[in-house]
């Protein structure tokens, strides 16, 4: 359901960019209408990237994030209390 949500929100960002520039192929550069259709084409363009830089954060990709630097803050603080050799960078785990 939330995925289609999300397929729904992009489908209407890809109808309203196709709507403005079939509007901004009627009118010449020189018309105020293209440059309100223009400075509209923008601000959907600018909502689509925020859309998909919010769609390339993986939950389990932060997950793998969060536990490394949980697993270094344990070494650390605990390091911080005996003198022992570094090897928090040996746990962290490999992002695919």
């Amino acid at each position: 359901m939330f995925n289609n949500k999300k397929k729904q929100e992009a489908a209407q960002l890809d109808a309203a960019v196709a709507a403005l520039l079939a509007e901004m192929l009627m009118y010449g550069p020189e018309c105020p209408e293209f440059q309100t259709r223009l400075e509209q084409m923008e601000k959907v363009n600018k909502v689509r990237m925020t859309r998909s830089v919010l769609k390339s954060l993986n939950s389990d990709t932060l997950l793998i994030v969060g536990g490394n630097l949980l697993g270094i803050l344990i070494i650390v603080g605990y390091e911080q209390r005996g003198v022992v050799t570094t090897a928090a960078k040996n746990f962290l785990l490999k992002t695919k």
